[in-house]
């Protein structure tokens, strides 16, 4: 992800949705972040016309994400699960938050 790049959020209000939204403006990264209450086709519609590189979601909507991701035509190229641990494919957030210089 750089300057110019656009990442989806999509989870509920939480202490690590407001970090990871600063962190991406913080390096230039442009955030749309998507209700967390939508569909695998409305989250599919959001990241094809928002041309997102880049989907983090809370650990509870991997599989709502996964389903988005195989309706867009979209490459989605970071996958970022908000937790302490991911499932395959999936990187977690906590170790992106733990690097003070990324």
């Amino acid at each position: 992800m750089g300057r110019g790049d656009a990442i989806v959020i999509l989870a509920p209000n939480c202490l690590e949705f407001v970090e990871l939204y600063f962190a991406a403006l913080e390096i230039g990264v442009y955030v749309a972040p998507a209700n967390w209450h939508l569909t695998g086709p409305e989250v599919a519609y959001i990241l094809e016309h928002s041309g997102a590189r880049g989907l983090i979601v809370e650990d509870a909507l991997v599989r709502t994400a996964e389903r988005a991701m195989g309706k867009a035509s979209t490459d989605i190229g970071l996958r970022v699960v908000i937790s302490a641990a991911a499932p395959e494919g999936w990187e977690a957030s906590d170790t992106l938050l733990a690097h003070e210089d990324t």
